[in-house]
């Protein structure tokens, strides 16, 4: 029998980050009790995402193709991936990550979220990242088109995989039901490999930050971005290394942002979101491993929405003088680091 590929896709915001810190705590367990092997090649902090970025752009895949060679070469079980960056790969890039693995049968693990805080939680991650799009800016395209939003219509993920490995070799959950009912989702990823003596421990979780500090990064990636640097998560890691020496300025400002705290929408309530999970669950249905009550229930439950800052708040003098001081300390920090 050829041994198992074992593909975590992601989605993205769906506990992929503590996932994956769980299975490199977990390697060596998943190795000499299953033979399972956590593949290093390819490995960035704690996922694949190395791997995936070399099979989106389609760059350094033969020097990887060589280096996942030389490890599997000794190892005769089976291998473990995980990046939600694998979600975003084309046709072409499956079938190149997938030509890395010569005799191995794949099989594909995709955990989806509802969308009632989904395009929040990937706002913000975007924010960490460098963006300046405010909440709604972000939002409008993928609200405006939900079916072409890779965000909010998984099948234009799931196609692809479909058609890359089979129908019948793809298994997917729903994170809401899992976090509804209680059940670890690195454990519900292992429990679909057959691994059920292993139990992973609770590591890193990916923080939500609160909206003032959301807030505050988003405007002064907009500030170094009309200074003209290029987006990157600079801005938030000066930020937080300055932010110390700026305690009162900061406390003043979100004093004011405190003020402009607003309600988001529940994008569960909305009338597409109904009847996109009531035709995407009932189309999917055999492929579900997870409780299908929990599923059904949680798919499009109303959530409380989160809270972002209204922009009246930079009208304030105080608050722009704030902001101001904090761009320059930002990028003066960001220059001595070079």
């Amino acid at each position: 029998m050829a041994p198992t590929l074992f593909l975590h896709i992601g989605a993205h915001k769906t506990g992929t980050t503590y996932i994956q810190e769980a299975l490199c705590a977990l390697e060596d367990s998943l190795l000499s009790a299953h033979n399972v092997l956590y593949l290093r090649s390819g490995r960035v902090a704690w996922g694949h995402h190395g791997l995936a970025a070399s099979c989106l752009h389609n760059r350094d895949v033969e020097d990887l193709r060589q280096a996942i060679a030389a490890e599997i070469s000794a190892h005769e079980g089976d291998v473990l991936l995980s990046s939600e960056n694998f979600e975003m790969l084309s046709d072409e890039g499956v079938a190149t990550l997938l030509s890395c693995f010569p005799g191995y049968q794949p099989r594909v693990f995709f955990m989806f979220r509802s969308w009632g805080s989904l395009l929040y939680s990937l706002w913000q991650e975007a924010v960490k990242h460098g963006s300046a799009r405010t909440y709604s800016a972000y939002c409008l395209p993928h609200i405006a088109f939900p079916h072409e939003s890779s965000s909010l219509n998984f099948s234009l993920v799931l196609d692809r995989w479909f058609n890359a490995v089979g129908r019948e070799n793809v298994a997917l959950a729903s994170y809401d039901a899992a976090r509804a009912t209680g059940e670890d989702v690195c454990a519900l990823l292992l429990r679909w490999m057959g691994v059920v003596d292993i139990a992973p421990k609770p590591t890193l979780q990916n923080q939500a930050f609160e909206p003032r500090i959301v807030e505050t990064l988003r405007a002064l990636n907009y500030l170094a971005k009309f200074d003209g640097r290029p987006e990157s998560m600079a801005v938030r890691a000066a930020f937080f290394e300055i932010a110390h020496r700026h305690a009162d300025a900061i406390r003043e400002l979100h004093a004011i942002m405190g003020e402009h705290l607003m309600d988001t929408v529940d994008f569960n309530d909305m009338a597409a979101a109904k009847e996109y999970f009531a035709a995407f669950l009932a189309e999917h249905d055999a492929l579900m491993i997870d409780d299908r009550e929990a599923r059904l229930a949680h798919a499009v439950e109303p959530q409380t929405p989160p809270k972002v800052v209204d922009l009246g708040y930079a009208f304030e003098p105080q608050a722009s003088s704030v902001l101001r001081e904090l761009s320059a300390a930002v990028a003066a920090h960001i220059d001595a680091d070079g």
